[in-house]
């Protein structure tokens, strides 16, 4: 076998024949006729070619879109030879006007495409003439081949490929121009080397529509080696680029494949939306020649698409192969005598990541390739399966998740797909639109997402963990809110002023007296919420006769006129009464308390809190607190579960003096969101001091005004309690 060397020569023009279009308007108030005029004239050819034939206007193809800036929405489409002289009525706006000739994507001789593509406006009553100009929007190219080849190989060819699809086969005695996509170009020479073919590549280089490509190539004087010189003229540089030919590509070898992407694996998951899809493709390389390149389907059908027969050689596939294609399987075609080729099944894996997974009717495929060359030798590669496969995530949310206006603790876990492709959705049972939780964090496994707000009491909701917009493999669950519920009374309006008998000594008698209390419920109640402690300071029995029963018996809660708006308030305070205690010497002090639950006849807490199933956010009330010796009032609020342990508290022990009507807050602080609610308590104290003070023969007011003089010390006056949920 000789050693050959080869040199192409590449010579890039860029003008081109071109066409000529005119576009008129004729106005109205608001609106426009556009008419269209195309013409055609030859421009600058490359030194001895011939132009190509001439393209009569009425051959193009017009279309004209209304565009936003954002979309296009096409008018009009039709022949020029049926538009020219037509009006065309068009409201006042921005257009597009696009005309071509011929197919972009199809290489061939004598082909050329032709393209212009011109934005114009149409302004209500002004006349306006666009004008453009239609070029070649393909690559033309020319293969020379030289005399000193001719003489010294018997027989030889060259294939041109723009990209991995289109390509374009020259002879040796081809002489016309062909035309091929712009892109990616490069040349292939095949010889017949002392009865062996061989391959030689050129490297691919990016051309533009429009640009002109002379490929010329001839021997030069034998190489050491099987090498191919390359020089690309472009009329600007001369570069000159020696490139080897591998010994993987003699024809002596059989023929090989690399397996891209497959790794060894014989079987291949894809999932919807996954972020990326590893290149599958297979590269063969056949020294003799291809001769055959079988795909076998073990399965009847892509899809619902059928492929006949099972068997396909792609080498000369007709028909059948449609399938193939439809699902995105590519081959290089015309593989037939070539020494390279390749069965693509990326296309394949893309459209699967772009299609909803149907877990009823999932695709699955099974393919072996094999090729057989010139020589009868093969090679095989699978088989392997080609499958969709689900994504896997879980969502679960119990009653715990919703509260009165929110739903909380939502959570996705992921082990196969796409995290960005999952979305957490809700909606009310009673609508259709569904709206979008809004994601908080990703641990790689785990997607947490805020609380969903701004829903209402006691309602349900439905929520669904949503993979690719697909609802065939969504997750729904169906919670209900808890209702924003009020603890009784909230506003203490309800009182009942029940007389207190307590009894007394005079000498060996027992002598009764009365006094009035106050308790924070209506008489005909039975579901009674609130409790107070006036009992610690009103025993039903004393020793002594006083000439002023208010500091030896005294309630420590009570009512006021003196509210934020029409009705009453809670007052509390603290006393110091006993049975020894004078105008002058007070006894035992007792801070005033108001709480939820029972008391007993000591004034002591027998119960503690109410059935309540809400967990709110906040406690509010309304305040106003006269210290005694800068002392600080009290507020305690806790909710419990229903094994008593506590779920969630708000207190504070350092309310501070107010002489005017003011809002109080406290945030609870849960201990666990997780846990259910099943009861509430909230308590009020004058003091917070272990030993709060008194100030000696102070005249309070309280009730519908009554006036009384007693030890009294730090008052807090409550109003418009309400629980807060956000």
């Amino acid at each position: 076998m000789k050693d050959a060397g080869f040199f192409l020569a590449c010579l890039a023009i860029l003008a081109f024949p071109s066409c000529t279009e005119t576009v008129g308007e004729a106005v109205s108030e608001d609106r426009g006729e556009v008419f269209i005029a195309l013409s055609s004239r030859t421009g600058a050819q490359p030194a001895g070619k011939a132009s190509p034939e001439e393209v009569q206007p009425g051959s193009f193809n017009i279309e004209i879109f209304k565009t936003d800036g954002q979309s296009e929405v096409r008018l009009y489409r039709d022949t020029y030879a049926n538009t020219e002289g037509k009006a065309i009525g068009l409201n006042a706006g921005d257009y597009r006007l696009y005309a071509w000739y011929g197919d972009r994507n199809s290489p061939g001789f004598d082909a050329p495409y032709y393209a212009a593509d011109v934005p114009f406006t149409v302004e209500g009553q002004t006349e306006t003439t666009v004008e453009a100009t239609a070029r070649l929007a393909n690559v033309m190219v020319t293969v020379e081949f030289g005399e000193t080849l001719a003489n010294d190989y018997d027989d030889f060819y060259a294939i041109v490929r723009s990209g991995e699809e289109a390509q374009l086969k020259f002879t040796r005695d081809e002489t016309r121009e062909g035309y091929v996509p712009a892109g990616q170009i490069s040349l292939e020479l095949y010889a017949d080397v002392d009865g062996t073919w061989m391959y030689y590549p050129s490297e691919p280089v990016e051309y533009e529509p429009g640009d002109y490509v002379a490929f010329s190539v001839d021997t030069e004087p034998a190489f050491s080696s099987v090498s191919l010189s390359i020089k690309v003229d472009d009329s600007v540089e001369l570069v000159e680029k020696n490139v080897s030919v591998p010994s993987s590509m003699l024809p002596q070898d059989p023929p090989s494949v690399a397996e891209g992407g497959f790794s060894g694996r014989s079987e291949i998951g894809i999932v919807e939306a996954q972020e990326t899809v590893d290149p599958l493709k297979l590269d063969f390389v056949a020294g003799a020649g291809i001769a055959h390149c079988y795909l076998e389907v073990e399965s009847s059908c892509l899809g619902s698409v059928p492929v006949s027969p099972e068997r396909i050689d792609l080498a000369a596939a007709g028909d059948g192969a449609a399938a193939l294609e439809e699902y995105g399987i590519r081959w290089m075609k015309s593989m037939s005598g070539q020494r390279l080729a390749y069965v693509d099944f990326t296309g394949l894996a893309e459209r699967l990541a772009a299609e909803a997974f149907d877990p009823e009717n999932p695709f699955s495929a099974t393919f072996t390739v094999t090729l057989e060359d010139m020589a009868g030798k093969e090679i095989s590669a699978g088989p392997f399966t080609i499958s969709a496969e689900a994504p896997e995530f879980s969502f679960a949310a119990g009653p715990e998740a919703a509260w009165a206006r929110s739903i909380r603790g939502l959570e996705i876990g992921y082990t196969r797909g796409n995290p960005d492709a999952i979305k957490l959705q809700y909606r009310a049972a009673s609508e259709d639109e569904w709206k979008d939780a809004e994601l908080s964090s990703d641990n790689g496994s785990l997607l947490r997402y805020g609380n969903v707000t701004g829903l209402l009491p006691d309602t349900e909701y439905q929520l669904r963990a949503l993979y690719n917009g697909n609802e065939k493999t969504a997750v729904t669950v169906s919670l209900t809110t808890e209702a924003a519920a009020q603890v009784a009374n909230s506003g203490f309006d309800d009182w009942q002023s029940p007389e207190f008998e307590f009894t007394y000594k005079v000498l060996w008698t027992n002598e009764q007296h009365n006094i009035t209390w106050y308790l924070p419920w209506q008489p005909e109640e039975t579901d009674v919420w609130w409790a107070v402690n006036s009992r610690v300071a009103m025993p039903s029995t004393t020793a002594i006769v006083s000439a002023n029963w208010n500091w030896v018996r005294f309630p420590t809660v009570a009512y006021s006129s003196a509210s934020t708006e029409d009705g009453r308030s809670a007052v509390i305070y603290t006393v110091a009464v006993g049975d020894w205690s004078t105008s002058s010497v007070p006894k035992t002090s007792h801070a005033g308390e108001l709480f939820i639950g029972t008391a007993d006849d000591r004034g002591n807490h027998s119960s503690e809190g109410h059935s309540f199933a809400s967990r709110p956010d906040r406690l509010e009330f309304m305040y106003k607190y006269e210290p005694c010796e800068n002392e600080t009032f009290s507020v305690y609020a806790e909710l419990k579960a229903k094994d008593g342990s506590t779920v969630a508290v708000a207190s504070t022990d350092a309310g501070s003096a107010e002489s005017s009507w003011k809002k109080f807050s406290l945030r609870f602080q849960y201990a666990d969101v997780t846990e259910k609610a099943a009861s509430i308590y909230i308590s009020f104290k004058s003091s917070s001091a272990s030993s709060p003070s008194v100030t000696k023969q102070k005249e309070i007011t309280i009730a519908d005004g009554a006036v009384y003089t007693g030890h009294f010390g730090s008052m807090l006056y409550v109003d418009d309690l309400q629980l807060i949920y956000e």
